[in-house]
């Protein structure tokens, strides 16, 4: 946390996308793989104590993505996919696929304008965020009684 590559802001985590991902990537790193390694238990625990869920989110900066061989369309498939990639790697490190979901945002909600490169490289990023889950307990009425 003290290089700044994982922040907590208001129950938010935040990972650099550095952390995790290569420029337009979605192949996680080795480095990234580790830190979701070693979350798991601590997010399991965490969210099964207070019966909430976790959201993956994705962001990107304002850059288009480059031409020429680009693997996305778009900053929203990429930050999708990056949401995706470490959803899955949570889940193949044993948190259970039922705690999460995946969101992405693209290039919209970013943490500081887009100004220069240090603060693009701040808006690249994935953010958990523990929310309550849905509730089940949908009206029920009993059956009309017959005559």
């Amino acid at each position: 946390m003290a290089s700044g590559r994982i922040t907590l802001n208001n129950g938010r985590i935040g990972i650099s996308g550095k952390l995790l991902f290569e420029m337009n990537s979605d192949q996680l790193e080795p480095e990234g793989r580790q830190l979701l390694k070693s979350l798991v238990l601590p997010l399991r625990s965490y969210l099964k104590t207070r019966n909430e869920i976790l959201m993956i989110s994705g962001f990107t900066d304002d850059r288009s993505m480059r031409e020429g061989k680009r693997k996305f369309e778009d900053n929203w498939e990429l930050s999708a996919q990056r949401a995706l990639t470490v959803t899955r790697t949570l889940i193949e490190e044993g948190m259970p696929s039922s705690m999460l979901f995946a969101a992405a945002f693209g290039q919209e909600q970013p943490l500081t304008p887009n100004s220069d490169e240090k603060a693009r490289a701040q808006n690249r990023r994935v953010e958990m965020a523990p929310v309550p889950k849905a509730s089940n307990t949908a009206s029920t009425r009993p059956a009309p009684a017959k005559p």
